[in-house]
């Protein structure tokens, strides 16, 4: 079940970013499985930064929520901009979601990474399945850690989100009638 619904997820993500790479889907599968834990050290630091990438987004209608898993999702400052929703709501949402560490994360993590293989052998991925063997057993060699989006991908696609637990996609049409729009 899990390796249908990622899969879907996976694809999805292609069509949506076709400048991904194998780099890029070794990112998603981290995300998808670990969510943001590590990038809430310091909560000052973070909302700083949630600030300062929101006033150098630019607003555009595209869907506020990305789903990546069944757990998590991408959310888009720039449709989060767009809708004018305070930023401070979404530094709430990625403060909780990061908060909620998963125990089994790894094992998925290593799940998913076998199912974005099966994918690229299928051809559905904008990488082959060449380029994403060897950017895996290089990454792998390192030890799982999470990474940077790929040069090609941030050129092209420029991606500013934050990951949020899914759960909390059902809040936002209830926050956005507190406010007009």
């Amino acid at each position: 079940m899990r390796e249908a619904t990622f899969a879907s997820y996976l694809r999805n993500q292609a069509l949506l970013h076709p400048s991904m790479t194998a780099q890029d889907g070794v990112k998603l599968c981290f995300q998808a499985a670990f969510g943001a834990e590590h990038l809430l050290t310091d909560l000052e630091q973070a909302r700083a930064n949630l600030l300062a990438e929101l006033e150098q987004t630019m607003p555009r209608r595209i869907k506020v929520f990305e789903p990546i898993s069944t757990e998590y999702s991408r959310c888009n400052l720039a449709a989060w901009k767009y809708w004018q929703l305070p930023p401070e709501w979404l530094f709430q949402i990625f403060q909780r979601s990061a908060a909620e560490k998963r125990e089994d994360a790894e094992p998925i993590f290593m799940e998913y990474l076998q199912i974005v293989t099966a994918c690229a052998e299928q051809r559905i991925l904008p990488f082959s399945s060449v380029e994403w063997r060897r950017y895996v057993d290089s990454y792998l060699a390192g030890g799982v850690r999470p990474v940077h989006h790929s040069e090609p991908y941030r050129r092209r696609e420029q991606p500013a989100y934050r990951i949020v637990k899914r759960e909390y996609e059902q809040v936002l049409p209830v926050l956005k009638t507190q406010i007009k729009l």
